[in-house]
């Protein structure tokens, strides 16, 4: 299993990969980058919750998601 070929797709692999280190892109910049790594830490009706490590978890609304896969961290 090739790691950076896992892209989440379907409703089941974001539940099953909850809690993974993770690699978000999006179509437009948020808050002024494209690129967001951290913890899966949610996934709600196409929406995906990403922890970074602040109070709160990102929020990324299905339409603003590019790219969501797996991340390796060494």
């Amino acid at each position: 299993l090739e790691f950076r070929r896992v892209l989440f797709r379907s409703p089941s692999d974001f539940e099953r990969f909850l809690g993974s280190p993770v690699l978000v892109k999006t179509y437009k910049p948020k808050d002024g980058r494209k690129e967001f790594a951290g913890v899966l830490a949610g996934y709600d009706n196409g929406a995906v919750l990403l922890d970074m490590g602040g109070a709160e978890p990102l929020r990324f609304e299905k339409p603003e998601l590019a790219l969501v896969r797996l991340r390796v961290e060494f």
